[in-house]
């Protein structure tokens, strides 16, 4: 018994940590990291641009990660208002389609959100969620939608 005392300590801090971590995740620092509440958008700004937002108080940084008519995925550090962030996409066409996410850099720790998507028209368009839903986080390496215990097999 004695010879399995120095592996108790760590599995018991293991346990712990996924008792503690049933409504958030934690980053390697070992700091709970909450879903945070932010919100977001694509507005219409004209012919050509539109503006892809996100309103987030407790962060830092902002990246938002978009593609146009499913083309190659661009990766680009948001600019910065107060608690506003925005960056505004150009060279679009009426019907164009942006697919995007983000990644929130708070104070514990970065958060990705799920899929959006807007269609570029004049009277512009209300970005729609992907499948994921609320509670839940797109797992792009699997391409798949999961909580904070698993991916739970929706495709996203």
């Amino acid at each position: 018994m004695r010879r399995y005392l120095p592996y108790l300590a760590p599995l018991m801090l293991v346990l712990m940590l996924l008792i503690a971590c049933e409504g958030g995740i934690v980053n390697l620092s070992g700091d709970l990291v909450s879903r945070a509440t932010f919100e977001s958008g694509c507005d219409y700004v004209d012919a050509d641009t539109a503006r892809i937002w996100l309103n987030a108080a407790d962060a830092g940084w902002a990246d938002v990660h978009y593609k146009v008519n499913g083309g190659g995925q661009l990766n680009v550090r948001m600019n910065r208002d107060g608690t506003s962030f925005w960056y505004e996409v150009n060279g679009l066409s009426e019907g164009d389609v942006i697919d995007y996410w983000f990644t929130i850099g708070f104070n514990a720790g970065a958060q990705d959100t799920g899929w959006y998507s807007y269609t570029h028209t004049a009277g512009g368009s209300t970005p729609t969620a992907h499948a994921c839903g609320e509670h839940h986080v797109c797992d792009r390496g699997r391409g798949l939608c999961g909580d904070e215990r698993g991916a739970d097999g929706v495709v996203c």
